[in-house]
């Protein structure tokens, strides 16, 4: 019981943290960081000092932090309510090409289209601060 509810700090405070972001993304090689976390049952979640990297190693998303107010709990409960996301700083480097764009790659691989329109809607809104 312990072990459960420390489980978000010890997620938090330690490298599985990263181990976990990474199963976000597609097992193609997508790669994504965080110098530090806060995460909690009742409070929100804060990811600091994030990065996304392509195949190849090049940098995709950066941002100082990211904050989403629901909490774990409120999460798990309600899986279609993602609440509000705050990018605090965000920077992304698009490159295109022929067919597309490292961010259209990026995304058709995490939504494959198929399943995008047989799933259920989700809800989620994205504050962008000091961010172009």
């Amino acid at each position: 019981m312990c072990t459960v509810i420390a489980a978000p700090t010890l997620v938090s405070r330690t490298a599985l943290r990263n181990t976990l972001l990474g199963m976000a993304l597609p097992s193609s090689g997508w790669r994504i960081e965080s110098q530090s976390a806060l995460f909690g049952w009742t409070g929100t979640q804060s990811l600091y000092g994030v990065s996304i990297f392509d195949p190849e190693g090049n940098p995709l998303f950066i941002a100082e932090s990211i904050n989403c107010d629901r909490s774990l709990l409120a999460l798990i409960a309600d899986q279609t309510d993602l609440g509000k996301i705050r990018l605090q700083q965000p920077t992304v480097y698009l490159v295109t090409h022929p067919e597309g764009s490292n961010v259209e790659d990026l995304l058709t691989e995490l939504v494959p289209e198929e399943k995008a329109s047989s799933e259920t809607q989700s809800t989620l809104v994205v504050e962008i601060i000091e961010g172009i």
